[in-house]
């Protein structure tokens, strides 16, 4: 029972400390999917800015190849020289590749009508300034360019302002993206240091709740001593009791067969002697009612001193003395079941070891007892006894196929099964009985023979 005990409160701390690491588990499953987001989102202020800042690239390259422009045109102009349209073609190409950029991103850095606008005005200064170095007129070149230097201006302006709005756009993101990493990192702070908290506490509870447990079960395990104990000192002493109750009764029914013996015996021979007598000296006719009483008074005392032995042997068995167990449970058997119906087995070892004259009279009033049992109650159509030596002890067994018995029964001791235990404990061993209603019954007996030289 004390290990019941101590197992079930084990189980106990073991379902909580299994309860406590499963939400610690599930902690930093959370905490994981916290650091999991909080990279991505660092990977997104990352991308963030690196989008930001190509398109403040963009916005670099459309501000300087547009004054590259107006330099270039500056010089076809004054040197007519054709070698500067390299140049001048090459920083339109820088143009359209910056302003492809800025219309390819679809980012809220820019907008689209914004961009848009400025292309036009890209592409309108463009037209203007390729087409200045073929005007023949030279008040026209110089008026056309005057124009193109006020759109060219203007467009500056445009790239300017988107400039601002987008190193606006890039601080208002990072400023988002670094309230979110901080948010994270709260949160994973937070998270862990629960964790670590639920960790010590469960910790801290299993140690005392183990501690308690183990001075829990120490005292129970020192109760159930104690109450084993008393427990051992009751049994040795309703053995005891037992064995002195059964050694009064064998030595009463010894006295109680003497008696008879001596006694009764002697009297029956002696009126048996002087009934003859009598009968011889009279001699009367066959006719004579006189013969006829002597005739059955003879017979009666004849059964009566059949009686007589009958009871004396049953008190105490000669053949037990005189021929050994196993030929006194033969004969016991063969008396007991020979006017009845079930048919007997016997398996009786002969190569049993020597014992006592107790441990040998134990083992036949169990069986003569079972036998009683069997003739009385039980219906049985067959019965098997089995006397064999196994593991240093004597086992017993007597199986029948007849009727059974209410287990309620075997509770309050009838049919001397309380007599056959008893008798078992005074020698070290146990008796049971099994015996399913309507299965049949089978007592065992198993008796050590070491425990008299104990």
């Amino acid at each position: 029972m004390s290990l019941n005990i101590s197992e079930s409160l084990d189980q106990k701390v073991e379902n909580k400390m299994n309860f406590i690491f499963s939400l610690i588990t599930l902690l930093l499953v959370i905490l994981l999917a916290f650091f999991t987001r909080y990279m991505q989102q660092a990977e997104m202020v990352n991308e963030n800015d690196r989008l930001g800042y190509s398109y403040l690239d963009y916005t670099d390259k459309l501000s300087l190849n547009l004054l590259n422009l107006e330099t270039q045109t500056q010089k076809i102009l004054l040197t007519k020289d054709n070698y500067f349209t390299i140049p001048f073609d090459k920083s339109i190409d820088e143009i359209k590749k910056a302003m492809d950029g800025l219309e390819s991103g679809g980012s809220s850095y820019v907008n689209k009508e914004e961009v848009q606008s400025l292309k036009e005005d890209l592409a309108s200064i463009i037209i203007y300034l390729s087409e200045i170095p073929d005007q023949d007129d030279r008040d026209i070149r110089a008026k056309s360019y005057r124009t193109v230097q006020t759109e060219i201006k203007a467009a500056q302006e445009k790239i300017l302002a988107m400039r601002e709005r987008i190193r606006y756009s890039i601080r208002q993101a990072n400023q988002t993206n670094i309230d979110a990493l901080s948010t994270l990192r709260w949160a994973m702070f937070g998270l862990a240091i629960i964790s670590f908290a639920l960790l010590f506490i469960s910790f801290r509870q299993t140690r005392q709740q183990q501690q308690s447990a183990k001075k829990y079960t120490r005292e129970i395990f020192e109760r159930n001593n104690n109450l084993e104990k008393i427990i051992n000192k009751r049994t040795e002493e309703v053995i005891a009791l037992a064995s002195s109750v059964t050694t009064s009764s064998e030595n009463e029914r010894k006295r109680i067969a003497r008696e008879l013996h001596d006694e009764l015996g002697a009297s029956l021979t002696a009126a048996r002697m002087d009934t003859s007598w009598i009968k011889r000296t009279l001699k009367p006719a066959e006719d004579d009612p006189m013969k006829v009483r002597l005739d059955r008074l003879l017979e009666n005392i004849d059964n009566s001193i059949h009686v007589k032995r009958a009871i004396t042997n049953s008190l105490v068995p000669p053949l037990l003395r005189e021929l050994g167990l196993v030929e006194a449970i033969t004969a016991m058997t063969e008396d007991l079941l020979e006017d009845h119906p079930p048919q007997y087995h016997l398996e009786l070892s002969t190569n049993l070891p020597a014992i006592s004259s107790d441990l040998e009279l134990a083992l036949y009033r169990i069986c003569q007892e079972s036998l009683t049992n069997i003739r009385k109650y039980a219906n049985a159509r067959n019965v098997t006894i089995r006397l064999l030596m196994k593991d240093n002890a004597i086992e017993l067994y007597i199986t029948d196929d007849g009727n059974g018995f209410d287990k309620a029964l075997l509770k309050k001791g009838t049919h001397g099964i309380t007599g056959m235990r008893a008798r078992a404990a005074m020698f070290g061993g146990i008796a049971t009985v099994s015996s399913p209603v309507a299965q049949g019954t089978t007592v065992k007996a198993v008796l050590p023979i070491d425990f008299e030289n104990d």
